[in-house]
């Protein structure tokens, strides 16, 4: 589990961070732009492994870092799972919405 893009925390399966690991340590030291994601990338990485029922403790710095107070919304982006502040994933499903409704209009 780790910081993702707008506040939000991913959830990868151990392979595919690793994949994501290698990725980024094929981008040039010479690019801020790379070196600032390998940062925040590792950084806010913790292993994370379910208790007995189901349930995946999130890292006190993890829940600051989302703005995670009590509930969640936790969706599925293809090989991750992403951990949402409610109120911060309205703001942003909102827009999204928005932008996803246009996308639409221009694929012809």
């Amino acid at each position: 589990m780790t910081q993702g893009q707008e506040n939000c925390l991913v959830v990868w399966p151990e392979d595919v961070f690793m994949q994501e690991a290698q990725r980024a340590q094929q981008t040039p030291l010479t690019s801020r732009d790379a070196r600032d994601y390998a940062r925040v990338l590792f950084a806010g990485a913790e292993q994370t492994t379910p208790d007995k029922q189901g349930r995946i403790g999130i890292p006190p710095l993890l829940r600051d870092y989302a703005g995670i107070v009590k509930d969640v919304v936790v969706i599925g982006v293809m090989d991750r799972i992403e951990i949402w502040d409610p109120a911060k994933w309205a703001e942003y499903s909102a827009g999204a919405q928005a932008k996803f409704a246009d996308l639409d209009e221009s694929a012809d």
